[in-house]
């Protein structure tokens, strides 16, 4: 058919970060603005990458991790729109998972108490298949020195998270 015409003045901005983005192509230099993304956009999608490099950390992704998951963070498909595409993603990919915790800990400059709350969940969602392994304890350490915790705050975390274990294992009356 006869070739089409698309006028890039109606939304030039679109079209030279999609010619960039997806081609690798640039219009006569013209500079490309990136699309901005919400902190709640960025932390939702830090998290995902975090928990499902957590999750894969022992060698597999459990159901009992990705309950835990979505119970403890809250983020699902039905708040973020591709949540599973992100996890699943970041499950099979090398994707940098410092980076994705360098940006988590940018949202909470100078805040400690989410940054914990989110370690926290992330022993939560280590132990839930029953097994918290090294390689899972030395990725959270790892998550923890990039939101600028000490080894003391990190150890401390660690506490936290095993006495609050042994107290609910004894509340359902496990050994």
């Amino acid at each position: 058919g006869p070739a089409e015409v698309i006028d890039i003045s109606t939304d030039k901005d679109c079209f030279l970060y999609i010619m960039k983005r997806y081609l690798n192509l640039s219009w006569q230099n013209q500079p490309v603005r990136e699309k901005r993304r919400s902190g709640n956009e960025v932390f939702k999608e830090g998290i995902l990458i975090l928990g499902a490099k957590l999750c894969k950390a022992d060698g597999q992704v459990t159901s009992d991790e990705i309950a835990m998951f979505k119970q403890y963070f809250g983020i699902d498909e039905s708040t973020y729109p591709g949540a599973n595409k992100v996890f699943t993603e970041a499950a099979k990919t090398s994707s940098n998972a410092k980076e994705a915790a360098k940006r988590v800990s940018g949202l909470f400059e100078g805040d400690s108490g989410p940054l914990e709350y989110i370690i926290i969940g992330l022993m939560q969602i280590a132990a839930a298949d029953g097994h918290f392994d090294e390689s899972e304890k030395n990725f959270i350490r790892m998550v923890a020195q990039e939101f600028a915790f000490s080894p003391a705050d990190i150890n401390r975390l660690f506490q936290i998270h095993d006495q609050s274990s042994s107290s609910s294992r004894r509340d359902r009356g496990d050994s």
